[in-house]
């Protein structure tokens, strides 16, 4: 009978809540004592509903109708009380209580609030399928809408977020909105109808752009409610049937982009953007494409979605580029190309961007050098005559679409609407200048100006760059510097034994020398230069008052034998002496002190040289130049080393010093020689604008003062930043190639010194932290992505390995070109990847072969000599072959190989006269087998004689074995 009664008064409470809805004015035509009393009984129902125990889960009438009844009485009662207030205030006869109420909540709608709470607290707020939180959510939407300064604006978005929360769960995580309670209320499913209310109210006021930062896009929680928006679109507003088209025109397949709809939903013009540009924000590229391509076919005009497009399909082709892994270059390829074709058709949409321009050629650049790489490799990967036309005709079409990126995006920087990137446009356009083959005026200008703009933009030039912190801008300007001096590098080296063009190897000379008397050479930062009306960069008098002139004083006892252990420069004095020094004094200790580090370096090379084995070793002394501690072993008591000092007591003497950039050091033999001073000394001791080339030097001298200059600057960057990888490249490479300055031993130092022990560096390896699960330890990846392009790194590293395996090559060595055969021959795993799989497996190849082709050939000038040698000696040369067999039958790599080399050796060794059976392989192990355990057990046996047993020839009295 309760059940009966509770049915009946729902469906009363529908049909009446059916009749109000459909016609508002039905109220109006109750007199005003039914009204009250349909109040009234709508109030009792509610007492009912909620005067229940707190254990009780079901409604004793199972509808929240009431409250939206109650709801529509109250609002036509305050409907007429508003109207009769407007008639009032027409005849002039308002009165206060209407004003008094004009700031406070209307008593509607703070119903709507309280049966929210008071539902909610039973969790009962969305039965009846949501119908009280619908007409709370169309009530409190109309109210934000009403004025753009609401007096209750606050508590109206509260309360709406309460609404969604409790009908679809949005947000999820509730602990994001501190407001939001927990009503356990059971949710109602999102429909198309009653999506645009929920969208528009959390879309963003501002649509974010391709370049915004990553906080503009929408949240993560935001993303869910559109994806679940997405899956409530109709088919008539679908763009999915038009996805196809769009792609097959921006892969190239088509020439024409599909028309878009005639009408588009006003959710629809938005709604998949919104979703491309937050999965595009947080790297999702293939969802991101998926959605920007939905946009594009109901938005083809839209700049930002075909930026967004470009930049994920050039990002994956980044990563792509960027993996080790084997790849698909045809699919590479493909992607770059549809990457450039969505930058065209944004920038066909907004030329003016400067942005899209940089991104445009960045991607550009990415895929020219891609190509170049293939084609180096031409051989490597076995390309075909097509293929590698292909290439080349790519390669030039696309160096010069970088070009023309860049020098738009100049353009737009010029006329005002850039983003202050002028750095990095001249810093590409450089290096595109280099590879199109232009002249050094061109690319080098580039490269100086992007330097110059660096400066502008207040770069810090710290003396020791951390890697994880590096100071602004400071990893950007050592890479400029870097930059400029590795290519006049390769210019000086490709013209060292030919001549070299006049007017190009004028213009190398002076951009070395501009280049050292810029503010990074000097560590001058901005606030201590200034910038000439011609562009240059000038360093600011170190110096600004001039004082008066007095005798020049020695500050170098070190040169004397003292055992003065620091020598600061005369600049950091200054600063701390109450008389100041002349300018002309400065400028001679700049020179001197880095005369003392050329001489210096020079006498510990040749004492190293000179030095018998059996000597005392000599006393070592620690000099400080500036802040770079040098060692340096101290000359013997009879000797004395200094620096003649008479000659620039006069003032055109002085100059000459300065102006020639060299002086005469007395080296500890009484000789004279030429120490042309370091970069920054020259820079400190050059005050004029440009300095001319003194006429007594020849081409092949000016050359090679000029490649010193360049290796001192890479010294220079390996002080500043240690992990400059490259700079030790070039070291080692201009130690191998160079004709003058050819040095092995150097340049296996460059490339595999531990940093520990002596050596003639003073920096560890590339090579140094090289471990046995690990070839490439300790080598990073330089910080910025304008620096570290994708698939630089991976190149970097095969052409130092090509290095190293030619320096070994050259010192037959042939134990370290086994040991690194072995190294690269380990599959790493997927994130220790410093080589592409390619280009790793090929190297080991080669290394492998030239390997034991140097044992074998070792072993065959020993056989062909007249006269022979004695058999212990073609023995070792044997051994040499068995050893390294040995390391590869330990690492399980090429045992084969090495084993039929094992085999032929020991025919060689054997002239040819060996047994049948058992197969030569064994009989050549046995026998090194038995010499290695003889060599073994006479060096134990050596090894516990006493010392004066033993004959000068280090044989033991007894002779040894025959």
């Amino acid at each position: 009978m309760k059940q009966d009664w509770s049915n009946t008064i729902v469906i009363i409470l529908s049909d009446v809540h059916r009749c109000i809805k459909q016609e508002a004015s039905l109220l109006g035509s109750l007199d005003t004592v039914k009204l009250a009393r349909l109040a009234h009984n709508i109030i009792k129902l509610i007492n009912i509903q909620m005067e229940v125990s707190d254990s009780c889960t079901d409604m004793p009438i199972p509808t929240v109708l009431p409250w939206n009844i109650l709801y529509y009485v109250l609002k036509h009662e305050e409907d007429k009380i508003h109207s009769l207030a407007a008639c009032k205030k027409v005849e002039g006869t308002a009165g206060g209580d209407c004003a008094s109420l004009s700031g406070t909540m209307p008593s509607s709608l703070m119903l709507l609030f309280t049966a929210h709470e008071y539902l909610g607290r039973r969790s009962w707020c969305t039965s009846s399928e949501g119908v009280l939180l619908f007409l709370c959510v169309d009530v409190m939407t109309g109210e934000i809408k009403k004025m753009s300064s609401h007096p209750f604006y606050e508590d109206v978005i509260m309360g709406l977020e309460q609404c969604f929360y409790c009908l679809y769960g949005h947000p999820t995580r509730r602990g994001k909105v501190k407001h939001l309670q927990e009503h356990n209320a059971t949710p109602v499913s999102l429909t198309w109808e009653r999506s645009p209310v929920v969208f528009n109210f959390f879309k963003p006021a501002v649509l974010p752009e391709f370049d915004s930062l990553k906080t503009s896009t929408v949240s993560s929680e935001l993303e869910v409610l559109l994806k679940r928006i997405v899956a409530q679109v109709p088919t008539e507003y679908d763009p999915s049937k038009l996805a196809d088209a769009v792609v097959a025109y921006i892969e190239g397949t088509s020439d024409t982009l599909p028309d878009p709809p005639e009408s588009v939903d006003p959710i629809v013009a938005i709604l998949y953007y919104l979703l491309g540009d937050y999965y595009f924000k947080n790297k999702e590229f293939v969802k991101a494409i998926r959605f920007y391509t939905l946009d594009v076919a109901v938005n083809p005009s839209r700049k930002d979605s075909w930026a967004g497009l470009a930049l994920s399909r050039s990002s994956q082709l980044e990563q792509r580029i960027n993996s080790c892994e084997p790849k698909n270059e045809g699919t590479i390829l493909r992607r770059g190309m549809s990457s450039l074709r969505c930058f065209k058709q944004a920038l066909d949409i907004d030329p003016a961007n400067a942005s899209l321009w940089i991104e445009y050629g960045s991607a550009t650049y990415m895929l020219l050098s891609h190509i170049s790489r293939q084609l180096k490799r031409s051989k490597q990967l076995g390309l075909s005559e097509e293929t590698i036309a292909s290439h080349e005709t790519k390669k030039i079409e696309y160096l010069s679409l970088a070009k023309k990126c860049y020098e738009c995006a100049n353009q737009c920087e010029a006329d005002g609407i850039g983003n202050n990137e002028m750095w990095l446009n001249h810093y590409l356009l450089g290096k595109i200048t280099h590879k199109m083959k232009e002249p050094p005026a061109v690319y080098l200008n580039h490269l100086y100006l992007s330097l110059q703009y660096l400066h502008r933009m207040n770069a810090k030039y710290p003396r020791k760059i951390l890697y994880h912190s590096p100071p602004y801008l400071s990893i950007e300007s050592l890479e400029l510097y870097y930059k400029i001096h590795a290519l006049c590098f390769k210019f000086l080296m490709k013209y060292e034994e030919k001549p070299a063009p006049t007017d190009e190897l004028e213009t190398v000379r002076m951009y070395l020398e501009k280049t050292s008397k810029s503010p990074i050479a000097l560590f001058q930062e901005r606030s201590s230069c200034v910038m000439l009306e011609n562009g240059d960069l000038e360093m600011l008098p170190l110096i600004k008052k001039r004082a008066k002139k007095r005798a020049v004083t020695t500050d170098h006892d070190y040169l004397e034998g003292v055992n003065s252990a620091k020598v600061f420069r005369s600049r950091h004095r200054a600063s701390t002496e109450s008389i100041t020094e002349p300018e002309e004094v400065t400028v001679v200790r700049e020179i001197l002190d880095s005369l003392v580090t050329v001489v210096t370096e020079k006498l510990a090379a040749e004492e190293k040289r000179n030095q018998p084995p059996a000597s005392q070793e000599s006393a070592v002394t620690t000099i400080v130049l500036g802040d770079s501690p040098l060692r340096r072993k101290q000359p013997p008591s009879n000797e004395v080393i200094c620096i003649d000092l008479t000659g620039t007591e006069s003032r055109a003497e002085l100059q000459r010093l300065i102006d020639g950039r060299q002086t005469s050091v007395i080296t500890h033999s009484g000789k004279f020689e030429n120490a042309p001073a370091t970069s920054s000394s020259v820079a400190a001791a050059d005050t004029t604008k440009q300095t001319t080339k003194p006429a007594d030097v020849s081409e092949t001298e000016l050359k090679q003062i000029l490649l010193k200059m360049c290796v001192r600057a890479m010294r220079d960057c390996l002080s500043r930043f240690p992990q400059h990888f490259k700079s030790l490249y070039y070291l080692a490479r201009y130690h191998c190639h160079s004709k003058h300055a050819r040095n092995l031993q150097l340049s296996y130092e460059y490339l595999m010194h531990s940093g520990q022990g002596k050596s003639d560096i003073s920096s560890a390896g590339l090579f140094a932290e090289r471990k046995n699960t690990n070839f490439f330890t300790g080598i990073w990846h330089t910080p910025g992505d304008e620096i570290d392009r994708p698939g630089s790194f991976a190149s970097h590293m095969k052409r130092s390995v090509v290095l190293l395996m030619e320096v070994l090559r050259l010192r037959r060595d042939v134990d370290k070109m086994v040991y690194v055969t072995v190294q690269l021959s380990r599959n790493p795993d997927l994130d220790k990847k410093y080589l592409r799989d390619t280009d790793r497996i090929y190297l080991v190849k080669k290394c492998f072969k030239q390997a034991m082709a140097i044992a074998q050939k070792e072993l065959n000038d020993l056989m062909n000599e007249e006269p022979p040698p004695d058999e212990s000696v073609l023995i070792s040369g044997l051994l040499d072959v068995y050893k390294a067999w040995q390391a590869f039958q330990k690492a399980g790599v090429f045992v084969e190989e090495a084993g039929d080399v094992l085999s032929e050796a020991y025919k060689t060794f054997k002239l040819g006269e060996v047994d049948s059976s058992p197969p030569i392989l064994e009989q050549a192990l046995a026998f090194c087998s038995r010499h290695m355990a003889r060599d073994a057990l006479l060096k134990s046996q050596e090894s516990m004689m006493p010392k004066e047993w033993m004959t000068p020839e280090g044989f033991g009295i007894f002779g040894g074995f025959s």
